[in-house]
C-alpha cells in the first residue's frame, strides 16, 4: 500500500504534498480520519482555533508563537508585589480576554468595536489600557519611565515583555495598579456613567501603591518603629485616660467585614468590648477604616471622652492623625 503521488501532487501545494508523501502508512488497514493539531486528542475545538489565530498574529509582528516564549512574562506577573486579583488581572489583560469592545465586537455582542470613552479607534486592550487619550492624561503623570515607554502598535502581552526590561520592580507595580484602576475607572463609565476625574485618580491610586507598600514592609520589633498596636506589649494610656484599640478582618468570598473593639483604663482594666459584622466592600483597608469610625462611636456610647485610638494600620493612623481630611 503506498499514496497515490499524482493525486497528492494535484491537489496540494508543493510543500504539504511532500510532508504527506513521507508520512508512513499504517498497514493495519485503519480508516482514515480527521486530526486537527490545535489538541493533544486530535479534536477540534472553538478555543484551540482561537489560540492558534492569536499565536498567527504574533508570528506576524515578528514574535515566536510558542507559549514557552513568554514564560518569563508569566513568571514576573505571579512574582509581582500586588494582590492576587491584579495579577489575574494583567494576566487577562496579556492574554487579550477582557471583555474590551473589540472582542465583544467578534462575538457579536456589541455593534461597533470603537471605544466608548474616546470613540476614536477600536478598544483594543492595549488602546484601553494605555493609547487612549483618557488614560495617557494618567500615564503622563506617572513615573518618568513608565509615562515614556512607547507602545506602538504591539499586543499587550509584547508591551508587558517590554516594560519588564525596562522597568524596576516598584515601576512595573505601579503600572499594575494603574492600568487596573484604569479599567474599573473605564467599567464605571460605561455601566454607571461617573468618570473618574484624573486627580481622584491619581489620590487613590497612590494610597493603593501606599497600602501595598506597607504591606510588604516585614515587622520590626524596635521601639522606634513598631506600628501602632503591633507592638506586643500593650503601652497604657496617660492616667485617667482611656485606650481604644480596634482591628478589622476581611472575608472576601462573602463580602463581609468584621470589625473588632475594646476599651481599657489606664491600668489595664478592660472597660467595655463589642464585635460587628458587615456586608462591605472586602478591602482590608476600607475594614480598618471602617473600624476605627465604629470604634470612636463606640467610645462615644459609652460616654468617654478622654481616649488614645490605637489600631494596627500604618496608613489608617496617620490619615486621623493629619489635620485636613485625608
Amino acid at each position: 500500500m503506498s499514496w497515490k503521488i499524482d493525486l497528492v501532487k494535484d491537489i496540494f501545494e508543493e510543500g504539504e504534498g511532500s510532508v504527506i508523501l513521507q508520512t508512513p502508512i499504517s498497514f493495519m488497514n485503519s480508516r482514515d480520519r480527521l486530526i486537527w493539531h490545535g489538541t493533544k486528542d486530535g479534536s477540534f475545538s472553538v478555543s484551540s482555533s482561537s489560540h492558534m489565530e492569536k499565536d498567527k498574529e504574533l508570528e506576524v509582528k515578528g514574535q515566536v508563537s510558542t507559549s514557552n516564549s513568554f514564560k518569563g512574562v508569566w513568571n514576573k506577573i505571579w512574582q509581582l508585589h500586588t494582590t492576587s486579583s491584579e495579577k489575574m488581572f494583567l494576566w487577562r489583560a496579556c492574554q487579550d480576554s477582557l471583555p474590551i469592545y473589540v472582542n465583544l465586537f467578534k462575538r457579536k455582542v456589541v455593534s461597533d468595536p470603537l471605544r466608548p470613552i474616546c470613540t476614536r479607534e477600536e478598544e483594543s486592550t492595549l488602546h484601553a489600557l494605555w493609547n487612549c487619550e483618557a488614560a495617557k492624561d494618567i500615564c503622563c503623570l506617572c513615573s518618568k519611565k513608565l509615562h515614556k515607554s512607547s507602545s506602538s502598535h504591539l499586543t499587550m502581552l509584547v508591551f508587558f515583555e517590554t516594560l519588564i526590561e525596562v522597568l524596576n520592580a516598584d515601576e512595573l507595580q505601579e503600572f499594575v495598579v494603574v492600568a487596573r484602576q484604569l479599567w474599573l475607572r473605564r467599567n464605571s463609565c460605561i455601566f454607571n456613567n461617573h468618570f473618574m476625574p484624573p486627580n481622584v485618580f491619581l489620590r487613590e491610586s497612590r494610597l493603593r501603591l501606599e497600602m501595598l507598600s506597607e504591606k510588604g514592609q516585614p515587622q520590626i520589633h524596635s521601639r522606634d518603629h513598631q506600628l501602632c498596636s503591633s507592638a506586643k506589649v500593650w503601652q497604657v494610656p496617660p492616667l485617667n485616660w482611656f485606650k481604644v484599640n480596634w482591628d478589622g478582618a476581611v472575608d472576601q468570598a462573602k463580602g463581609i467585614i468584621g470589625i473588632g473593639v475594646i476599651i481599657r483604663y489606664d491600668k489595664g482594666q478592660t472597660i467595655a468590648t463589642m464585635r460587628q459584622k458587615k456586608t462591605f466592600f472586602p478591602d482590608t483597608q476600607l475594614a480598618e477604616s471602617y473600624g476605627a469610625l465604629v470604634a470612636a462611636q463606640f467610645a462615644r456610647d459609652v460616654g468617654l471622652s478622654q481616649i488614645v485610638m490605637e489600631g494596627d494600620s500604618l496608613q489608617v493612623t496617620k490619615a486621623l492623625q493629619e489635620e485636613h481630611e485625608a
